[in-house]
This record gives C-alpha cells, structure tokens and sequence, in this order.
C-alpha cells in the first residue's frame, strides 16, 4: 500500500499525484516525509498546496523549515496550507515567519491563518503580534485576531479582547470577542464579560444583577444563543437565561 502511493506520486496524471500526497500522513513509512518535502517544491501550486496540507497532519517539526519558506510561496493557497501547518506544529521557530504573514500577505486568507497559527503557538509574545489586529478594517481579520487571542491562554491576552468588548460598535466583532473569552475557560472573566455586554442593553442593570442566578460552567454550556443575544444588544425586559439543573 504504502509502495503503491509513493509510486502514485511521480504519475502523469496531477490530480492521480495530488490525491497521493494527500493520502501520504495515513501510512507510516519513513520516506513519507522526505517526500512530501520535496513535493512543496512542485511546479504544480496544486501539489505544493497538498504537500504543506499534509505535512501539516504530520507535526513534525523536522518540516518547519520547508513551511517556513513555503510562506513566501508565489500561491495564495499554498501560503495558507503552509500558515495552517506550522500552526499544527506549534513550533516557536516560525513565530517571525507567521506574523510577517499576518501583517503583510496580500491575501486575506493567510493572514487569518497566520493569526490562528500564532494563537496555537501561544506565548507573551503572541500576544503582542495579535493584539493591533482586533482593530483592524478587516472585520474577518479582527475576528480572526480575537479568536486567536483566545486559544493563547496568557494573562495579558485579555486586555485586547475586554477592550473590543467595551468599545467596539461591531457586533461580530464583540460576538467574536464572547467566544474568545469562553475558548479560554477563565470563569471569572466569562461572567465579568457578561455583565458588560448586558449593561449595553436597555435593560442591561437588571439583567447584570442575575448573573450571580448562574453557575460559572452553565455560562460556557449556554453557548452560542447567550453570547449570540449579548452580543448584538438585543432588547428584551426580561432576557431567558440558562438555569443549573434539572431542566424540563
């Protein structure tokens, strides 16, 4: 089988050869990285694309060189694999390569992959290369920036995220900025992240108040439909919120 794929991979056919690197993280066989290394270097952006795709799957950080450089590849698509990769692998080798990603590729999709490798990567220093992009133009960037901060679990994340929710006018943005907050799993600021968003809404004091009605794990179990309704400030006297226990 694996002899079989290897051999796939110099057929005549470039969709027979892409469905071979991309089948090539499922077998263990020790030529399978070699490989795929020396298929990022394809004249195909098809296979190059494949090649960073699956070496990502891989997590070896014997690749990060090869992904590293892959960044500058003239393929936006192969750019975004080789952004994805590196943030499977979670090298700290590739910080200085991602965020020369997220703040300078022309294309859209890089750097939001740039930003949620970072955010994988994790670290102080992640932080302060994210944090300038949940202000940015780019809506989808911001959220990117946002969600990212969130998977990277330090303190001083959480600067960022707060200031979206207490000033932001965009209600992705600050939707964006909840889920940040609950991919952290930091009961304390889900609750004080609450209260903020409910304060915005015109019956938000009343509303603040009750949260002590919730346990601090129901908030994170309430999900999208509470920080959905936060969120975009909807109006209600009396908001539904999500009780502990025995529900009927």
């Amino acid at each position: 089988c694996a002899a079989s794929l290897l051999q796939a991979i110099h057929d005549s056919d470039e969709n027979v050869r892409r469905a071979a690197v991309e089948s090539l993280p499922n077998v263990e066989e020790e030529r399978v990285l070699p490989v795929l290394k020396t298929a990022l270097r394809d004249e195909s952006p098809k296979i190059r694309a494949a090649a960073a795709q699956s070496l990502g799957h891989l997590e070896s950080v014997a690749s990060v060189s090869q992904l590293m450089q892959a960044l500058g590849d003239p393929d936006a698509w192969v750019r975004y694999y080789a952004a994805r990769a590196l943030g499977q692998i979670r090298s700290p080798e590739s910080i200085d390569s991602l965020a020369d990603a997220l703040r300078s590729d022309a294309a859209t999709q890089v750097r939001i992959a740039a930003a949620d490798a970072l955010g994988s990567i994790g670290g102080r220093r992640t932080v302060s290369l994210l944090a300038p992009f949940v202000n940015s133009e780019d809506e989808d960037l911001a959220r990117a920036a946002l969600l990212a901060l969130g998977m990277v679990g330090h303190p001083d994340a959480l600067h960022p995220i707060l200031s979206v929710l207490r000033s932001s006018s965009s209600a992705p943005r600050r939707l964006a900025a909840v889920r940040s907050i609950a991919a952290r799993r930091d009961d304390d600021e889900s609750l004080r992240a609450a209260e903020l968003l409910y304060r915005r809404t015109a019956d938000g004091l009343r509303a603040a108040g009750r949260l002590s009605q919730w346990r601090r794990h129901r908030l994170r179990a309430a999900g999208d439909r509470v920080a959905r309704w936060v969120a975009y400030g909807r109006t209600r006297a009396q908001p539904r919120f999500v009780r502990v226990g025995r529900q009927r």
